[in-house]
């Protein structure tokens, strides 16, 4: 749909146009519009040299509704609403943080993409992007420079004490004591413990602990690599609790993150990279051959995980947290034969209260490349019969009539399953019928 656009109204810029920080140090640039018309909808990315800058945080603030607030490799891109009203002055957009990571040089921050709406007709404003310089901590040092000049006759020994005898002659003088040089103060640092408290279908929530009153954020994502997520900063506290988007979040998935704190001076202290998995579906999945015959006992695994299970008697497979979508179940009967067949998993779980809950899933999936090696007839029916005829010679059979029966039974079996080249013949013609078989 082609939307009415007003030419080139308002300006979308970058705040200081001009800063410094320190190699390791944070630095905050303010994405700003000045509208110059009302509009209630902005987009915008800013570029970055992720080799000089390292992305922590993205908060809008009179756009509070983002569709998008991401950042990483390079690009930090925003997509915000403010729902209800319009801007009409000079606003925040967001407060972008980064840390330092080169102590020389500078980088150019830019703007792409840039546009601001109002109710659907775009306003294209321009853009102004920044500049970020970037150094290394200034180290105090003094040099002391002492004066001492001894005149020594050529052949005779110099006088260290001061004093001079014979031929010599020696002139001293006392060097100026020099303060020490004031040391480079260290940031001290902070103790972080985090502890999940609540890890359900799209809720991951941590409790952290510090040892000093700190600000508290969260970078997490897919990867330990790309933690291009991240959370709104806390208030000042030793004991802060911080939740993960849930709308970023889905069931049976495993996520990396970073907890960071920002002191009262500004410094920030990093904790360890670790994992967490949003809690996932039971799936229960009947396994069966291309003659629809339950793979019993089997290894069975499920792909994209990947999880393994062993299939029951019945041929049922159970695996818990499972993530929603396409996966797929493989069987391999030998080192060089693989079979697969597709199952898809719901991502449905209901919410009461604070607790989130899911019933078990189930599916049936049939190996179509994949029959049962089946027994034999004749051996089953021959080892039936072998067990009969020890039972009779140790006395156990009581009762002939109710024998006859099942080796009439048994015998039209035999006779339907034994090769022509497989004769039983009786021992004599006085044995007994169950004797003779």
């Amino acid at each position: 749909m082609v939307s009415p656009a007003y030419a080139d109204s308002g300006n979308v810029y970058i705040s200081p146009s001009s800063s410094s920080v320190q190699i390791d140090q944070d630095v905050s640039v303010d994405l700003r519009i000045n509208p110059g018309t009302a509009v209630n909808a902005v987009q915008a990315t800013l570029n970055y040299n992720p080799s000089q800058l390292q992305f922590l945080s993205s908060n809008p603030s009179a756009f509070s509704t983002c569709v998008t607030n991401t950042g990483g490799s390079g690009t930090v891109t925003l997509a915000c609403a403010s729902l209800g009203s319009s801007v009409s002055s000079d606003s925040l957009i967001s407060d972008i943080t980064f840390e330092a990571l080169v102590g020389s040089a500078s980088d150019t921050l830019t703007l792409s993409g840039v546009n601001a709406a109002d109710d659907g007709t775009y306003t294209n404003p321009t853009s102004t992007g920044g500049t970020i310089t970037f150094t290394s901590p200034t180290v105090s040092s003094s040099s002391s420079s002492s004066s001492s000049s001894k005149t020594v006759t050529r052949g005779s020994i110099p006088d260290l004490s001061g004093s001079s005898t014979g031929s010599s002659t020696a002139s001293t003088s006392t060097p100026t004591p020099t303060p020490p040089a004031t040391p480079v103060s260290t940031p001290a640092k902070v103790n972080i413990a985090s502890k999940v408290t609540s890890a359900q279908f799209n809720v991951l929530n941590l409790d952290i602990t510090t040892s000093t009153p700190v600000q508290c954020y969260v970078s997490y994502g897919l990867s330990k690599s790309e933690l291009l997520l991240s959370t709104t900063p806390t208030s000042a506290s030793t004991n802060n609790t911080v939740s993960l988007d849930p709308s970023q979040l889905v069931p049976g998935t495993t996520y990396y993150y970073q907890v960071a704190v920002k002191d009262a001076s500004g410094n920030i202290t990093k904790g360890p990279i670790e994992s967490i998995t949003t809690k996932g579906y039971t799936l229960s999945v009947t396994v069966l051959d291309s003659h629809y015959h339950p793979l019993a006992n089997q290894e069975i695994v499920l792909h994209s995980t990947p999880y393994y299970a062993k299939t029951n008697a019945e041929g049922v497979a159970t695996f818990y947290n499972v993530s929603p979508g396409v996966h797929h179940v493989e069987y391999s009967p030998s080192s060089t034969k693989t079979v697969s067949e597709q199952v898809y998993v719901n991502n449905s779980f209901t919410t009461k209260g604070t607790v989130e809950t899911a019933q078990p899933q189930s599916s049936t999936v049939v190996l179509t490349g994949y029959k049962v090696p089946s027994g034999s007839v004749l051996t089953n029916v021959l080892i039936a019969v072998l067990l009969i005829i020890l039972a009779a010679e140790l006395g156990l059979v009581v009762s002939v009539s109710p024998l006859r029966d099942k080796l009439k039974f048994a015998r039209a079996k035999v006779k339907n399953s034994i090769p022509s080249s497989v004769i039983v013949s009786p021992r004599d013609s006085n044995t007994s019928e169950a004797d003779s078989f």
